[in-house]
């Protein structure tokens, strides 16, 4: 009996057989070890609910996004790496059984064994997972262990067996899913043992159903001992067992029918659609039934026949997947498209030319080929008589019944009554005295159909299809060189004028002359490889490298893939009946739908479609139905709306400085963190890891990219919102990722910052202050009682000058400025502000400071004051010419005071503010004379408001200006004084205050 289970092991494992897989068929992409699978031995498949895709093999599982592969093994906690089935449970949990029966699940990014494992780890025996397992949505955990029956664990400690192992073969039904077990075939104290041997030489064996509490026990053919029960529940509530040979349909616990099939089964799948799929073992591929009833009697299809099929899915996107045991995954992308290949019947897979006899049937011309008949409803290829094993074109005349075709030679050849027949070039063959054919390269049959135009590689050549005559136009032509020119391409349009493509360019033939065309194109002046007409008169040129050039009258306009062609360099074109362009290209076919004044609709199919391969080298179409010829088979569709959904793409990890960010739970990051990595994806397993991206940062313009990860270095601080969309198969953008992030802001762009430089300058202030005044004090005691008077003087000057409320309301606008946040503001403040301090500060170290000074300290002091009081008052600071204030001296802060009085007792009371000017002029030689005007409510008025309030600001500078003049004028023996005049309107309303400076000099 360990020769059974050795002889199945061997079996289902595909290692018994010596027969080689086939090269993988076309229209697949094949998946194996080399491109990230940890095992091209598969055992079966599964997509959770983010569209990942899931590999049980014999050296791990592994996730696939659609471009690379992410492998678990022991380094991961796997602690077996033979795993044979997979579940998603409820709360997406991603479980996995291995060949010991251990259960293990993914969750959070991690691995995780189950903690029943003890349990099935505490088994007597062999314990061998060869039966399945499944988690309800209780979060029961039914698991199937060889020699020990069917376990249900309640909770991680409590379970219960409910089959033994000496019930042989039996199928639980749990919820919608068939849980079987294996009897004890091995062991010689089973006491089944005798009951198995005497159904095995019967070749019967024992099957027991579970369903919905009723038991039912059965005796079925195909008592060879070795192979594993495949079930599954149908939509129509069958349950279908399959077991060696035999495929078995129960229901209500009753067989209702059974059939033979080739080899035991591995892998059994139902479509939404009722279609069902068996996979099978011993390299017999995959059987495709269209629906339980063709099941039921036996109407299958056949593919991938040299490959032992383990596990069949369908993906969420309608692509199909199918596991292997010695050639890892096969994927067949969702396609209406059906295909035609050697696989089918072709003699080789290089379409040369297409022609069509109607909808279901088409003449194909191969590469090393010859010719064939493809009858896609009847799916039978038959082959026509030879003409060589290379056909360059092909044209079938439904109104003669002829098919035309060029052979290998180039001769033009009709088949009509089951023969070919040569069309014979009379002139050629009277010069050469043999029979010689009128040659060819590419035939094009006129708009009206009456002639077929045959190019070749030095001419073309005129043939009535009716009449079967021709003759070679090329050789009448009124040119002074004969004509050996390669033409690609000759058409005759609806207004029956005759276009010639070559390698020269487009040419009109009228009165056996080539002409170029009144309308002027570089691509006229290019190559020309093929014509086409559209239903409104619009001719079609195909170039190589300018791509569509549509002609109509006096307008051009051209297509190329800037407006989404797949290639500018355009192999074929054909019309169909629908008006719709098909224009091939070696990187696939595109359907064009043209309007002039309107924007053009473009569609284009590819590998991912369908498409055998994007060389396309024909195309015809019968109504809605395509025939595309490839260099890797035949492809038949009917032309369907593109799709309309796109994959809205994963954010897969952010990095901050190589750091990553935990994206369940994002927090701010610091300035220090600000160069970031973005990786995201969509799962778009069609486009095969070639998905265009477009993304863009807080709103801005889309930048386009195929990567999946984006580096955004030095980013600025503030909350900043990333969106990035991708594009499926026909160009449909999907809906938006959005990723916000907040970069905090620098220590030096900070509150609290601004608000520790503000304390620090009034207290550096401040103590500057004491510390100059006390110097003056001391230098003041050393000197002369006049010299004293005038550094008492000057000393009161300065502290009336930087009056703590000026200081202290200076500094109460920085910190209004940085607590709103309005850093711009307080930056210009502060700068102002300490450039206004360090000028007083330098002119108090000197008697006597330059004019130029001077007035820049007062216009820093008005800038000031009018920027903490919004503008209220607008000042205005006038020198004469003659006046040098670089050379011209004065006492240091002198003239601030008048200027101060005037803004907070002139302007300030006034509710419309109003204006201050300074008027520098040299009257005298020795005199410098300084007018300060304002248009305030008058000295008056002032006084008369600020007697009423205890916070009036009062004129103690201009007092002390007063008096330093008079030491002045002392000094010098000069005028100097102050002069006070009170401005009064017409009726003796005052309207300001002049002061007037007079200093000596």
């Amino acid at each position: 009996m360990k020769n059974c289970l050795l002889f199945w092991w061997l079996n289902f494992f595909g290692l018994f057989g010596f027969v080689h897989a086939q090269p993988p068929p076309i229209g697949y992409r094949h998946l194996t070890a080399d491109d990230g699978l940890p095992s091209s031995e598969v055992h079966e498949m599964l997509q959770d609910g983010q569209g990942y895709l899931w590999f049980a093999t014999d050296n791990g599982v592994s996730r696939f996004n659609g471009y690379e592969f992410e492998n678990f093994g022991a380094l991961q906690g796997l602690k077996d790496p033979v795993v044979f089935h997979l579940q998603e449970d409820s709360r997406g949990r991603v479980w996995m059984k291995c060949m010991s029966g251990l259960l293990y699940y993914f969750e959070n990014d991690s691995l995780r064994a189950f903690a029943g494992n003890t349990v099935m780890e505490s088994l007597k025996g062999r314990k061998m997972g060869l039966g399945n397992f499944y988690v309800d949505s209780l979060g029961q955990v039914f698991n199937s262990i060889y020699l020990h029956g069917l376990i249900r664990f309640l909770s991680a400690g409590k379970r219960e067996f409910l089959m033994k192992e000496n019930q042989g073969y039996a199928v639980f039904l749990v919820e919608k899913t068939a849980v079987h077990t294996l009897p004890d075939v091995l062991s010689q104290n089973s006491q089944a043992h005798t009951s198995w041997d005497q159904l095995t030489a019967k070749n019967l064996w024992q099957l027991t159903l579970y369903t919905n509490q009723d038991t039912s026990q059965h005796i079925l053919p195909g008592g060879k001992a070795g192979f594993e029960v495949e079930s599954l529940l149908l939509q129509d509530s069958t349950l279908i067992v399959a077991r060696a040979r035999y495929l078995f349909g129960f229901k209500k616990g009753k067989l209702v029918w059974q059939l033979p099939i080739p080899e035991p089964v591995a892998a059994c799948f139902q479509n939404a659609r009722g279609e069902v799929y068996l996979g099978f073992i011993h390299r017999k591929g995959v059987r495709y039934y269209r629906s339980v009833s063709d099941l039921q009697a036996n109407r299958f299809e056949t593919f991938l026949e040299g490959y032992s099929v383990t596990g069949i899915l369908e993906d969420r996107q309608g692509g199909y997947w199918f596991s292997t045991t010695e050639a890892g995954v096969f994927y067949r992308p969702k396609s209406s498209m059906e295909t035609f290949d050697q696989a089918s019947g072709l003699p080789h897979n290089y379409i040369t030319a297409v022609d069509l006899k109607n909808e279901n049937e088409a003449f194909v011309g191969m590469e090393g080929g010859g010719m064939a008949k493809v009858d896609a409803r009847a799916k039978k290829t038959s082959l026509l008589p030879h003409l060589g094993d290379k056909i360059l074109d092909i044209a079938y005349d439904p109104t003669q019944k002829a098919l035309w075709a060029i052979g290998e030679n180039g001769n033009a050849h009709f088949f009509l009554h089951g023969k070919w027949h040569l069309m014979i070039d009379s002139v050629a063959s009277a010069k050469r005295k043999t029979q010689v054919g009128y040659v060819g390269r590419h035939f094009h049959f006129s708009s009206d159909r009456r002639i077929l135009w045959a190019a070749f590689h030095y001419g073309f050549n005129k043939i009535n299809p009716s009449s079967r005559t021709a003759e070679a136009i090329y050789r009448e032509l009124h040119q002074e060189t004969p004509y050996n020119i390669r033409t690609l391409d000759a058409y005759t349009t609806a207004d029956n004028r005759t276009w010639i493509a070559n390698i020269d360019g487009l040419f009109e033939l009228r009165n056996n002359q080539l002409l170029p065309p009144e309308q002027r194109h570089p691509a006229f002046q290019a190559r020309v490889e093929a014509l086409a007409e559209l239903p409104d008169s619009t001719l079609v040129i195909g170039s190589k490298g300018f791509g569509l050039i549509f002609w109509k009258k006096d307008r051009t306009a051209s297509m190329t893939i800037d407006d989404g062609l797949t290639a500018n360099m355009i192999e074929n074109l054909h019309v169909d009946v629908n008006g719709i362009l098909w224009a091939g290209t070696l990187n696939g076919l595109n359907k064009v739908q043209w309007r002039w004044d309107e924007q053009p609709e473009i569609e284009r199919i590819t590998t991912v479609h369908g498409l055998p391969s994007n060389e396309v080298t024909d195309v015809a179409t019968w109504g809605n139905v395509v025939w595309v010829g490839t260099t890797k088979g035949l492809a038949r569709f009917v032309a369907v709306k593109p799709n309309s959904i796109s994959p809205k793409p994963i954010l897969a990890s952010v990095k901050t400085n190589l750091r990553s960010l935990d994206l369940a739970s994002l927090r701010p990051v610091s300035f220090w963190e600000n160069n970031i990595t973005i990786h995201f994806f969509a799962i778009n397993y069609k486009m095969a890891g070639h998905i265009p991206y477009r993304y863009r940062l807080d709103g801005g313009n889309w930048t386009y990219t195929t990567n999946t990860s984006l580096n955004l270095p030095a980013m600025s601080p503030g909350e900043r919102l990333f969106e990035v969309q991708a594009q499926n198969e026909d160009g449909v953008w999907s809906e938006p990722l959005f990723f916000q992030i907040t970069i905090l802001p620098p220590w030096w762009q900070s509150w609290w910052f601004w608000s520790l430089v503000t304390v620090a300058m009034a207290a550096l202030i401040w103590v500057f202050i004491h510390y100059r005044t006390s110097q003056i004090r001391h230098e003041a005691q050393l000197k002369t009682a006049f010299q004293q008077k005038i550094l008492e003087t000057e000393m009161a000057a300065l502290r009336s000058q930087m009056n703590p409320h000026f200081i202290f309301n200076c500094l109460n606008s920085i910190n209004h400025f940085v607590v709103t946040k309005e850093s711009d503001l307080a930056a210009s403040y502060i700068s102002k502000f300490s450039r206004l301090i360090r000028l007083v500060l330098d002119n108090s170290r000197s008697q006597r400071v330059s004019l130029e000074n001077e007035l820049e300290a007062l216009r820093l002091y008005m800038e000031l004051e009018s920027m903490r009081f919004d503008g209220k008052f607008r000042y205005e600071l006038w020198v004469d010419d003659e006046v040098d204030t670089r050379f011209v001296q004065i006492p240091s802060m002198l003239i601030q005071p008048y200027v101060e009085n005037a803004i907070w007792h002139g302007l300030m009371h006034k509710p419309e503010g109003g204006s201050v000017i300074v008027d520098v002029k040299l009257p005298e030689a020795n005199l410098l004379r300084v007018e300060i005007t304002d248009d305030g409510i008058g000295r008056d008025r002032a006084a008369q408001l600020e007697s009423k309030s205890s916070l009036s600001h009062k004129p103690q500078g201009a007092t002390i200006t007063a008096d330093r003049l008079k030491i002045l004028d002392n000094n010098y023996q000069n005028n100097g004084r102050v002069i006070i005049q009170d401005l009064l309107e017409m009726d003796g309303q005052p309207c300001g205050t002049k002061v007037v400076l007079e200093i000596p000099l």
